[in-house]
């Protein structure tokens, strides 16, 4: 994990805000994904709107995952940030240490914000990312080919409603699976 030091440089360089709760999406383009940005955005809008929370969308493959999170956040009605620097694994898992809560697409996402004790929903667009979720007992916000806003809103709220618990949860889950995370983790950031 890069410095805390480093980690507020580059919030500050890209102009983040950290006076209010941070929720990162780190989302991807894949194949068939009708209407996914736009409601992906509806998504973002109503966590700002209800939780009053910053949204920062967090490209974890540069250049691929930059433009999905530019249409995203193009269709928002409220402010958003964008990290779509290569960042190395340390900085990363700064980075993801940093937010309140995640929503990913990006199995390596999910995998730092477990590490970092960061609750989070998984979008589902492959077996792996699913399997992942099971085994730490985390909820899934949809499929990405049938992203549905208001099953992901329920799902959303229903966790940061509940935040600490969650914390609690993926702690003691993570650390009955740490072995198994630990060499997951290790084998993703050597990636």
């Amino acid at each position: 994990e890069a410095p805390d030091q480093r980690i507020n440089e580059i919030f500050q360089e890209k102009g983040i805000p950290t006076d209010k709760p941070i929720v990162m999406i780190a989302i991807r383009d894949w194949e068939n994904l009708k209407g996914f940005a736009r409601k992906v955005a509806m998504l973002c809008d109503y966590i700002y709107n209800k939780y009053d929370y910053n949204i920062v969308f967090l490209a974890m493959q540069v250049p691929d995952d930059v433009v999905i999170s530019q249409k995203a956040k193009g269709y928002m009605k409220n402010p958003a940030y964008i990290l779509e620097d290569a960042f190395n694994s340390q900085e990363l898992a700064g980075i993801i240490g940093k937010a309140h809560f995640l929503i990913a697409m990006r199995l390596h996402a999910l995998i730092i914000s477990a590490k970092m004790n960061v609750p989070f929903v998984g979008i589902v667009y492959d077996p792996k990312v699913e399997y992942y979720l099971k085994t730490l007992q985390m909820h899934k916000a949809g499929t990405a080919d049938s992203f549905d806003y208001i099953e992901a809103a329920s799902v959303v709220s229903a966790v940061l409603d509940n935040i600490d618990a969650y914390k609690k949860h993926l702690a003691a889950r993570t650390e009955k699976l740490g072995d198994l995370a630990d060499e997951n983790t290790r084998y993703l950031l050597e990636l």
